[in-house]
């Protein structure tokens, strides 16, 4: 057994876009600058929790590519994959074919194990191994929507939708 240590310290460096803070407190006329009803931290905490409700009701989808190595059958869930809430949508193999291939969903499936007595779930193919190649895997799953200063994953039509809910949170 072995580990990494990394000698430096991590930090989170997206963080809640100033603009949208400012327009639920346009919203809610809370716009004093030296002494607001609500603080900053309540207004991101509102905007979080918008966040997580609005993706129940409009689900991002997104898409994660794999290259198989033409012997596995097991490969690691996408990267913004949420237990509980993530489902995969489509599985395209090969990728990249002018007449797109989708795998039947029995093809497929999340399955649990452990390794070392550490949990994992995976995507496993019962039936098939996947042939190898360089991105040819594309999976279509659904994931948890973003809105930081770094990545917006709120469509543009239901941007002013989604203050309103946020400034309902903060209220």
């Amino acid at each position: 057994d072995s580990y990494l240590v990394c000698p430096d310290t991590l930090a989170v460096t997206a963080a809640t876009p100033t603009a949208t803070i400012t327009r639920v407190r346009r919203t809610l006329k809370d716009t004093a600058s030296t002494n607001p009803n609500i603080a900053d931290a309540e207004v991101t905490q509102a905007i979080d929790a918008a966040v997580k409700t609005f993706s129940r009701d409009r689900r991002s989808v997104t898409v994660a590519s794999y290259s198989a190595d033409g012997t596995s059958t097991d490969y690691r869930l996408p990267p913004r994959w949420v237990h509980g809430y993530s489902s995969i949508l489509e599985i395209e193999h090969p990728a990249g074919e002018q007449v797109r291939t989708l795998l039947d969903d029995a093809d497929y499936e999340v399955v649990e194990s452990a390794l070392g007595g550490i949990p994992r779930r995976l995507i496993h193919f019962p039936y098939l191994t996947p042939a190898s190649g360089t991105d040819n895997m594309l999976v279509r799953y659904t994931a948890l929507h973003e809105h930081t200063d770094e990545r917006d994953t709120i469509p543009r039509g239901d941007f002013d939708a989604f203050v309103w809910l946020a400034a309902s949170f903060a209220a």
